[in-house]
Formats: structure tokens, C-alpha cells, sequence
């Protein structure tokens, strides 16, 4: 019997040891559980509210970038990289509530909120990326206004052997002093306080009367004089947008034009603007692409477009 004792103490001990080490397990086990799913709401909760604060920063740079896209001392491709920018933090962002979403880190609703501000910011980058593109095409014109008039510089040149100076200044009033070339077109809707509000897209509704505005590039050449700028509304069928009540016809090459709107000017040589109202047009506006067109003395002097919506 005394031989027995010893052994059944330790038997007893050991399995005592084995359940206070299940029960700390367990323990440990529920604990690092709770830890777990606490630290989940936690990391979910600061996922939506983190990405919210980086929609907001996108925000203020698009906020930024409008006044960046009307500095004239940017070109144009600077303007598009930092547009294309600000396009792919938009994307990255809604790639990301998608991912959060079907991992379980946002509800559905607060994903909902999240893509609604997204799409709000993709509405701006389509809106600027339009006005991006205007300004492309007028720098398209420009760079062909300039390879004409070197093509005519070099006619100059080659006719300044076999010509008088006055013969040769003569060449280059009739070559290219004559046209004055128009750029920075800007389009302006009026509200009824009869304030206007600039725009490249308009909802037709909105578009009773349309002011349309140019810059005349300093021309040191042309003659100076009271000068008339005739306006055509073009929309996508190429019919002349207009009210006939109120406007008429213009000489082209021979061929009597209709046009949409006029304006005239004293050009002095200096680089002007002028603008001219479209009155409400027989036709009311239709969804769609219109272009509009400048002539002055039998030239088109520039282009540009605007979109109804």
C-alpha cells in the first residue's frame, strides 16, 4: 500500500496539469477570437472612412486642376498628363470599394455612397477632358495658320529677287496680311437674371440664346479698318442653326451664306475680342455635336465645337 501512494499522487497531478492547460488553451483560443473579429470591424470601419478622405482629396484636386486647365502658360499636353492623373486616382478608387466589397470590408450601402462621389468626379474628368480636346483643335489650327504663312514666307523670299521692295511688301499684304486668324473660342448660355455662364456642353432646355466669343490674333499686316465677323452654327446635318428674322446672308466665294450670327469690329493691328449673340434659332437645339465657324472678308478665320446634351 505504501509502495501505491506515491504513483496515484502523480497520476492525479498530471491530469489536474492537463486540464488547466485545456482550459488556459481555451481561454487563449476565445480571447484571440474576440481580438480578431474586434480588430475586422475596426479595419473595416477605417477602410471606408480612409477611402472617404482620399475621394475628398481627388476632389480637391479636380477643384485645383480647373484653374490649372485655364492657364494659358500651360500647354496642352501638361494639361491632359495631369487630367490623366487625376483619372487614374478615380479609377484606382473604384477598384478599390470593389475589392473591400467583396472581401466583407464595407457594406453594400456604404460602397453605394462611395461609387456615387466617384461618379460625380468621373463626370468632371469627361467634362474637362472635352474642353482638353477643344484646345487641341485649336492648336491643330494654329500650327497649320503658321505652316501656311512660312509657306507663304517662302514664297516672299524666292520673289524678292525679281521684285521692287514695294512689289515685295505688296506680296506680303495680299499673301498674308489679309486674313486675321481667330482662336480661344468660348461659348456662354444665359440664364434668366440675363447673366451668361460658360460651357462646352449644354442641356438643350437650357439653350435659348447662345453668345459666342473670339480672339482675334494681332496681325501687324492686315489693314486696319471696321472689319464684320460672321458666325455659323452648324449642327451635326450641317444646317445652319439661326432665326431668319433676325439675320442673313454673307458673300462667299460667290455664293450668297447664311449665317447664325454678326458682329463688327475696328481691328487696329492688336490682338482683340469680339463677340456676337445667336438669338433663339427657328429650330430649338437637339442633342448632338455643333459646330461653329468664323468668317471675315471672304475667309474662314477659325473653328470650333460645343456639345447639347
Amino acid at each position: 500500500m505504501a509502495e501505491n501512494t506515491p504513483k496515484a499522487f502523480g497520476t492525479g497531478k498530471i491530469i489536474s496539469i492537463v486540464v488547466i492547460a485545456v482550459l488556459v488553451a481555451t481561454v487563449l483560443f476565445l480571447v484571440i477570437q474576440n481580438l480578431s473579429l474586434k480588430s475586422d470591424v475596426d479595419d473595416s470601419k477605417e477602410t471606408a472612412e480612409g477611402l472617404t478622405s482620399e475621394i475628398e482629396a481627388v476632389e480637391k484636386q479636380l477643384d485645383e486642376y480647373e484653374y490649372a486647365l485655364k492657364d494659358k502658360d500651360l500647354d496642352v499636353e501638361r494639361k491632359q498628363q495631369m487630367l490623366n492623373e487625376r483619372d487614374s486616382l478615380i479609377q484606382d478608387k473604384d477598384d478599390r470599394i470593389a475589392s473591400l466589397l467583396s472581401r466583407n470590408k464595407i457594406s453594400q450601402q456604404e460602397a453605394e455612397k462611395l461609387r456615387g462621389r466617384v461618379e460625380q468626379l468621373e463626370h468632371y474628368v469627361k467634362k474637362y477632358q472635352g474642353q482638353i480636346d477643344v484646345l487641341k483643335v485649336e492648336l491643330s489650327q494654329k500650327n497649320a495658320q503658321i505652316d501656311s504663312l512660312h509657306n507663304v514666307l517662302g514664297i516672299t523670299r524666292d520673289s524678292m529677287n525679281s521684285t521692287t521692295d514695294d512689289n515685295h511688301r505688296l506680296i506680303i499684304k495680299n499673301k498674308a496680311g489679309q486674313k486675321l486668324n481667330a482662336h480661344s473660342f468660348a461659348f456662354f448660355r444665359f440664364k434668366q437674371s440675363g447673366s451668361t455662364v460658360q460651357e462646352t456642353e449644354f442641356r438643350a432646355s437650357q439653350l435659348d440664346r447662345l453668345k459666342i466669343c473670339i480672339e482675334i490674333a494681332e496681325n501687324v499686316i492686315a489693314l486696319k479698318g471696321e472689319k464684320i465677323v460672321y458666325f455659323q452654327v452648324l449642327d451635326a446635318k450641317e444646317n445652319v442653326v439661326r432665326d431668319e428674322s433676325k439675320t442673313g446672308f454673307f458673300k462667299n466665294n460667290g455664293e450668297d451664306v447664311p449665317y447664325s450670327a454678326m458682329t463688327k469690329l475696328q481691328f487696329d493691328n492688336a490682338a482683340t475680342e469680339v463677340c456676337a449673340e445667336v438669338a433663339q434659332p427657328n429650330q430649338k437645339y437637339v442633342s448632338g455635336s455643333y459646330t461653329v465657324r468664323a468668317f471675315c472678308e471672304k475667309f474662314e478665320i477659325g473653328h470650333s465645337a460645343f456639345e447639347v446634351k
